[in-house]
């Protein structure tokens, strides 16, 4: 029974074991089919399934091919997400280009395209000239190679000339020592070699005592030529100083003149800019109708019936989202529209508002005019605006008083308005005759008066388009249709800030007709003069156009002077360059001229030697040619033959002499012009670089001429281009969207395999350790039985609350052992199979080690 026992513990109790086992998981790289989630009812009918080894691996393939799925999944997500990542790169290029080519269209005005064509037809100018002088130095290059090849035509035949003449002076030689022999075989070479040398030195102290004598006369004369030039010298650099200290000044005042200049034409600059700002800013607020609009809005004014307001409501839906609303209602852009087409002024942008809820009379009159050429605009555009609404200054301080009274967070204060009205006479009794429109927008950490008016412009286009809860009164009255009804209007705008953080923009008016009536029907003092009005934002388009028109003409004056004013600085500068290279080249030369050392004394001092050397080689010479003339008749004939063929020698010399320098001479033609060619070489490269330059800068100032008349297009192209890019973005976005979707219900399927195969693996767990059980249980019966066969009785050794073994009454009793299952081998159920239990049970510790990492991960994913 005992054993018995053991084994009905290993019988399964939970049907999730058999929901894991037998039914195997179908995934694929897109998505994994979830299990079927097993009844009560059918849990107990699982119980007596036993698990098997096979099990646990098809559980375990289950939990690898939900692992493969979710990797599968997440590799697609991280493509996903990579895809989106490099689609917002190019929504950001798009985006940019955008800017740029809004830039361009700025800049695109008819002056700057006339400058950029003016910038063309300069550089065309520079691109000839250029391309005019490299040809010019091309021929001089031509020129320069056929005057190299020339002169190493002539070094050549003076080289030939040179080695010829070279040959006949080594023959003249060899004759010499021919006739010197002779000469010396009678035995008087002595004498005659003491009188030839005698002579020579006799020759050469003449030549030198008149070559001292010729020296000395050009040495004074070059130190007469050296006083007179460091006279002019000095006079020089006098005249070249007095130059440069000229130049010095002029260059000052041209640099004076080139700065105001500058400081006038930045300033003109900056006011232009500043004018065109505000004339843009006065000239982009234009609301964009649906087609269909007026006449839908006409006819329900005249038949308000639901149908027409319907049919109202689908053409203004048009209206709101080419205002920039993300839909028709506003959607989340309700309190903000961030992709609003109104156009912001720089100048707006620049006025910050320190109290929204105490607007400067400055800020809230330009933002009244604003509101009042908004429904100006409509009123042209619905045939009404004969009857224009104006923007009055009693009304600015009814609407200032109302607001700040205004208590209200979602909507009108009646009671502001009553008040106020009866302060200013605009009454019935207690009721306020005030008729007031409120529009909210969300508030920025700082307000300017570019986010004010952008909340006016918001405000009117969803009074205009998103009306039909009003049953379109914003609407109405803001078209002026009620020509029985509607006067002359007079407005008041002012703004609050709720406790709910967002502006309230109250707009807030009366009519003639309500005044009229009260002064003349009912004789009340209404304090609001209706002629004390603001100009229209018409009038003050008129006034910026010539503000514009004015500073333009003070800008393209400043820009000329300071054009002027810079080509006279250059000019300036060029002089006083040259005028101080000038001078310091004056006082360099000045400088030499005094380094260069006095001749005569030194030429007189030679002169007194030559004439001391040619006294004593007269000498020498006359007692010399006394011994020669003792010799006999034959020595004088050999001698007069070898002074004959020594002079023939000296002749070759000479002639030797001066082919050598004929030589040089070329040579050193040669390399001048090798030189110039070189130079000549250097200067078409130069030329050649200045041409491509020109080249290119005439291409660029082509290409911006192109760009600055083709930029509408070009920012056209660009917001296509952006469109394009975003509706890309979108979509990869989608994608990424469904990617996680399937990722998610990937792992939680992974997540459902994961602790079916758990708990199949704690079932087989406990099935191993209960067959484990099972044949200790038999050894222990064969224990007994084998100590009772001889009669002995047998007593159990208990381990942990178990029997460990039996054993004879004489064995001792155990002191805390610690309980070790034998190892065997057993038959698994319908399996045939044979294994270790203890493998078995290691194989299944593993597992589920395995198991609660692969949880951890899929939870950290």
């Amino acid at each position: 029974m005992e054993m018995m026992n053991e084994v009905k513990k290993v019988l399964l109790a939970g049907a999730i074991v058999t929901a894991a086992v037998g039914a195997t998981t179908q995934a694929s790289a897109e998505e994994l089919k979830p299990t079927e989630p097993i009844s009560g009812s059918q849990q107990k009918k699982a119980t007596k399934k036993t698990v098997t080894e096979t099990d646990v691996a098809i559980s375990q393939a289950n939990v690898d091919q939900a692992n493969t799925v979710v990797k599968k999944h997440e590799d697609i997500v991280n493509t996903a997400q990579n895809e989106v990542n490099d689609a917002e790169k190019v929504v950001e290029e798009a985006t940019e280009a955008v800017t740029q080519a809004e830039k361009l269209v700025q800049e695109a005005t008819p002056k700057n395209i006339q400058d950029a064509k003016e910038d063309v037809s300069e550089k065309e100018v520079a691109e000839k000239k250029a391309q005019k002088e490299l040809s010019s130095a091309e021929e001089q290059q031509k020129l320069a190679e056929k005057n190299v090849t020339d002169q190493e035509a002539n070094v050549k035949e003076a080289t030939r000339k040179l080695v010829d003449k070279t040959k006949e002076v080594t023959d003249a030689k060899q004759i010499v020592v021919e006739k010197q022999a002779v000469l010396d075989g009678t035995g008087v070479s002595g004498i005659v070699a003491n009188a030839e040398a005698a002579k020579r030195n006799l020759e050469m102290s003449e030549e030198a005592e008149s070559q001292a004598r010729k020296d000395l006369v050009t040495a004074k004369k070059a130190d007469d030529q050296r006083a007179s030039k460091l006279k002019q010298a000095e006079a020089e650099v006098m005249s070249t100083e007095g130059t440069r200290l000229l130049k010095a000044k002029e260059l000052d005042q041209a640099t004076t003149q080139a700065t105001n200049a500058e400081n006038q034409y930045r300033v003109a600059k900056y006011n232009l800019s500043k004018a065109q700002s505000i004339l843009n800013s006065l000239t982009t607020t234009s609301i964009t109708y649906p087609a269909g609009y007026v006449e839908a809005l006409k006819a329900y004014f005249n038949n308000p019936t639901e149908e027409n307001s319907n049919k109202l409501q689908e053409i203004a839906k048009k209206g709101m989202t080419a205002a920039g609303f993300s839909s028709p209602d506003g959607g989340e852009t309700y309190y903000g529209n961030p992709t609003s087409p109104f156009k912001q002024s720089e100048a707006d942008k620049k006025t910050v508002i320190a109290d929204v809820n105490h607007l400067s009379a400055e800020v809230q009159d330009e933002l009244a005019i604003f509101n009042a050429h908004l429904i100006n605009d409509f009123r042209r555009l619905m045939g009404t605006d004969d009857i224009p609404v104006l923007v009055n200054r009693d009304m600015q301080k009814v609407a200032q008083k109302a607001t700040q009274l205004s208590t209200n967070q979602y909507g009108h204060d009646l009671d502001a308005l009553n008040t106020v009205a009866k302060e200013v006479g605009l009454n019935q009794g207690n009721q306020g005759l005030l008729a007031e429109n409120i529009g909210f927008q969300n508030a920025n950490d700082v307000v300017t008066l570019a986010d004010l008016k952008q909340q006016a412009y918001n405000n009117v286009v969803m009074m205009l388009f998103y009306d039909k809860h009003a049953d379109w009164g914003h609407a109405l009255n803001f078209a002026g249709l009620d020509r029985k009804s509607v006067t002359l209007q007079y407005i008041g705008v002012a703004t609050r800030k709720t406790d709910l953080g967002l502006i309230a923009m109250h707009y807030v008016g009366t009519d003639s007709k309500t005044i009229d009536l009260l002064k003349n029907g009912f004789h009340q003092n209404v304090k609001v003069d209706t002629k004390n009005n603001l100009a229209s934002l018409q009038e003050r388009i008129q006034e910026a156009r010539n503000s514009v028109a004015q500073v333009q003409d003070t800008y393209d004056t400043a820009k000329t002077n300071h054009k002027d004013a810079q080509a006279r600085k250059e000019q300036a500068q060029t002089e006083y360059t040259q005028a101080e290279v000038t001078a310091q080249n004056a006082v360099t030369n000045r400088n030499d001229i005094q380094n260069i050392a006095l001749k005569t004394p030194e030429a007189e001092a030679k002169l007194k030697k030559a004439e001391a050397n040619l006294e004593k080689a007269g000498l020498e010479n006359k007692q010399a040619q006394e011994a020669l003339e003792q010799l006999n008749a034959d020595v004088q004939n050999k001698r007069e033959v070898l002074a004959l063929v020594k002079d023939k020698l000296a002749e070759k010399q000479t002639e030797w002499k001066s082919l050598n320098e004929a030589l040089t001479a070329e040579k050193e033609a040669l390399i001048t012009k090798q030189g110039e060619l070189t130079r000549i070489k250097e200067l078409i490269l130069n030329r050649q670089a200045l041409l491509s330059a020109s080249t290119e800068a005439l291409k660029a100032s082509k290409e911006r001429v192109e760009v600055l008349k083709n930029a509408p297009q070009l920012l056209e192209k660009a917001k296509v281009n952006l469109e394009a890019a975003q509706e890309v973005l979108k979509e990869k976005k989608s994608i990424l969207e469904l990617a996680l979707a399937k990722l998610e219900t990937a792992k939680a399927e992974q997540r459902k395999v994961l602790e079916a195969h758990k708990e199949l693996l704690s079932a087989y767990r406990d099935y191993l350790e209960a067959q484990q059980e099972i044949e200790h249980q038999k050894e222990l019966t064969i224990q007994k039985a084998s100590i009772e066969q001889d009669g002995t009785h047998s007593t159990p050794t208990v381990q942990n609350g178990k029997t460990a073994k039996y054993v004879h009454d004489q064995v001792a009793k155990v002191k805390d052992p610690v309980y070790q299952a034998p190892a065997a081998r057993y038959e698994l159920p319908k399996t045939g199979e044979k294994s270790s239990s203890h493998w078995l049970l290691g194989m299944v510790t593993i597992s589920l080690l395995s198991l609660l990492k692969i949880k951890r991960e899929s939870k950290e994913n």
